[in-house]
């Protein structure tokens, strides 16, 4: 409750507010997640009773960084967020694939659908194991592109994986047979 109030009186909600034509926030374990294109662009933790942020570090200075470099993560307060607001829309408009923009218009439209009989709670879901053992044990790879739930009761989930394009149907997936 304390991240959740923290989160609503913070910059990044009303950033949030003013943009859910295109932003959506996702919900992990301890943090959020803010998404635009299907793109993390930035987590969003409660640490020390406020808020703060981790984002790569590409969406502020336009470099990249390979993934072992201790620069590539960089926390940044959700004022810098919000003020780098369009550079960062900027960059990630850069290299989602039509897959993941098609993904959040989705997500977008139908949360903002009213007569909808679903919301979509999470997107680029993945499930968290505590550790590699307990991963293999499971023996499954538990990542969604889209989590919706039903409006009505019986509640109900559904767990959506988008194609996009003219090899979606086919092809080596092994979405379809």
């Amino acid at each position: 409750p304390d991240f959740a109030k923290a989160f609503k009186e913070s910059e990044l909600y009303e950033l949030y507010e003013n943009n859910k034509d295109e932003l959506i926030v996702g919900v992990r374990n301890n943090y959020l997640n803010l998404y635009y294109n299907c793109d993390s662009v930035a987590k969003i933790k409660f640490t020390n009773k406020s808020i703060c942020c981790e984002i790569d570090k590409y969406y502020l200075d336009g470099n990249h960084y390979s993934g072992k470099d201790p620069e590539k993560r960089f926390n940044a307060s959700p004022k810098l967020i919000c003020d780098h607001y369009e550079k960062i829309k900027e960059r990630s408009d850069i290299k989602p694939t039509d897959e993941k923009k098609a993904q959040s218009k989705l997500v977008i439209l139908n949360n903002l659908n009213k007569n909808s009989n679903w919301h979509c709670v999470d997107v680029e879901y993945v499930k968290s194991f505590n550790n590699q053992e307990e991963k293999e044990k499971a023996g499954i790879n538990a990542r969604f592109d889209i989590i919706a739930v039903s409006k009505e009761k019986p509640h109900r989930v559904a767990l959506i994986e988008l194609k996009y394009g003219s090899k979606a149907i086919g092809g080596k997936s092994g979405i379809y047979k």
